[in-house]
């Protein structure tokens, strides 16, 4: 598809490669820190007695509280080429914006 759903900061995270310590950046970075958002947020409802996520993307739009728009920036994309957000809601940079744990734990 190749626009994101959601996002998440990924700069400069450190990560251990063969014993080496490394900072890695990007979607390497932010996807991991997405998912274990979401399976923290799991372990929550099922101590809870509620039923995990499931399938998020329904979910996700229909909650776009649950995130912090981010409507001014940019990203470089894999081929160099900056890519400028400067929309509300969904855009083509950071999609519905960063996830509000808090407001997770809710919906």
């Amino acid at each position: 598809r190749g626009f994101p759903d959601v996002a998440a900061q990924g700069n400069n995270y450190e990560f251990f490669i063969n014993g080496t310590k490394e900072l890695i950046s990007g979607t390497s970075a932010s996807c991991p820190t997405f998912a274990a958002i979401i399976t923290l947020v799991n372990d929550y409802r099922l101590r809870h007695g509620k039923a995990q996520l499931g399938f998020l993307n329904p979910l996700l739009y229909k909650n776009p509280n649950a995130f912090t728009d981010v409507v001014k920036g940019k990203s470089q994309g894999c081929n160099g080429t900056d890519i400028v957000t400067d929309a509300l809601l969904q855009d083509p940079v950071t999609g519905l914006g960063t996830p509000k744990f808090d407001m997770l734990l809710n919906i």
